[in-house]
């Protein structure tokens, strides 16, 4: 099921998006399809943002980088590298006026550019006990 479809609560991001008027919105999107052909991804996300912009001509967008992946949980098809292409994909899509790119990776990094692994259990996301950090992050 794509973002078209898939609803939260009881609508979906486009009713929510007609609902009332933003400021600002946040995204950050995939790390799940990370995997998957990147130029796909990237035309997908494009896909959204535009979408965004339509319904909320004067919100601001930022686009969250996606988080690396601690080395335990890299592969072949998951990786810091295929993030870092993804991410710099999304970095692309910043106007810098209305479309902007914000990259936390550096509070989470270890010294080699890998999600600290005493930051995760599982390797890909980041401990509850660091979402303040991070909401920190994006308030400054």
């Amino acid at each position: 099921m794509g973002i078209d479809e898939k609803k939260v609560g009881s609508v979906t991001v486009w009713e929510q998006l007609k609902k009332k008027k933003y400021g600002k919105i946040y995204i950050m999107l995939g790390i799940n399809e990370i995997g998957n052909d990147i130029a796909g991804t990237t035309a997908k996300y494009r896909r959204l943002v535009d979408g965004i912009r339509t319904e909320q001509p004067d919100a601001l967008i930022f686009l969250q980088a996606n988080l690396h992946v601690a080395p335990s949980a890299e592969t072949s098809l998951i990786s810091n590298a295929r993030i870092d292409e993804l991410n710099t994909n999304l970095e692309g899509m910043a106007d810098n006026s209305h479309i902007y790119y914000i990259n936390v990776n550096g509070i989470f990094d270890d010294g080699n550019g890998a999600l600290t692994a005493d930051y995760t259990s599982d390797g890909i996301h980041v401990l509850a006990k660091y979402y303040a950090t991070w909401c920190d992050w994006l308030c400054q």
